[in-house]
């Protein structure tokens, strides 16, 4: 399971005490995180777009004896009032997955829909500061980075989607506005993005950047710099 997943996955651990959660994951595509969360007890219903990915989440689950814990449902984030009338849900994850929609402001209140009143809200999304230094680092080009300096449109060549990213400030207001009180802030990969390829091969370099990560995850200036911002917060009496 990849770095950020169990980093998103430790940062929600903050705020969750030790009691079994109903948890909608949001697009949550092949089920990495949902298996996380049955895996601990959890349980799950996925929804997503794509049957292909919900099919393959759902083999990884029937493989790992989770299938009893977890629901795949193929639906848009914006039929989740429809889906779900009622508040039933302790827990909405919709990670990697909102900077990719037209209307995030109008996906945001679908994803509070189902969500009993002062249950958690966690949401990731791309950096937009971090744009910058992926073009410097990574493409090792520096006339992008000057280019990115004050945009907050790009281009997800994985999915072939123009993508929309959000500041810190943004990404707060985003959910204040929407009837959420922000209960915690974190920067996810802070800094293994930014390492230069070679060593990430070398298992002795590589062998658990986990708790140096974690350790930054919350700690100013370093969440700034991360790759992907998280915001866990609560729903407020809406």
């Amino acid at each position: 399971m990849g770095l950020r997943y169990r980093l998103e996955y430790r940062n929600i651990e903050r705020h969750c005490g030790a009691e079994r959660l109903s948890v909608l994951d949001a697009g949550g595509g092949n089920g990495i995180t949902a298996i996380q969360f049955a895996q601990a007890g959890h349980r799950v219903v996925v929804i997503d777009s794509s049957e292909a990915m919900l099919a393959d989440g759902a083999a990884v689950a029937k493989e790992k004896e989770l299938l009893e814990q977890i629901d795949f449902i193929a639906a848009e984030i914006t039929d989740i009032p429809e889906l779900f009338p009622e508040p039933v849900f302790d827990l909405v994850v919709c990670h990697n997955v909102i900077h990719y929609l037209d209307d995030p402001e109008l996906s945001l209140q679908a994803l509070l829909h189902p969500l009993r009143r002062s249950g958690l809200l966690s949401l990731v999304t791309l950096n937009g500061f971090s744009e910058v230094y992926k073009a410097a680092f990574r493409d090792l080009d520096l006339q992008k980075a000057l280019d990115q300096l004050d945009v907050n449109r790009g281009h997800a060549s994985i999915f072939d989607l123009s993508m929309r990213t959000f500041t810190e400030q943004e990404l707060i207001d985003l959910v204040e506005d929407a009837g959420c009180t922000v209960e915690g802030f974190y920067g996810v990969r802070c800094l293994c993005d930014w390492l230069p390829n070679e060593p990430k091969f070398e298992d002795a370099f590589m062998s658990d950047p986990e708790e140096l990560e974690f350790s930054l995850a919350d700690r100013y200036p370093y969440y700034l710099l991360a790759r992907f911002f998280q915001v866990i917060c609560t729903k407020d009496g809406i």
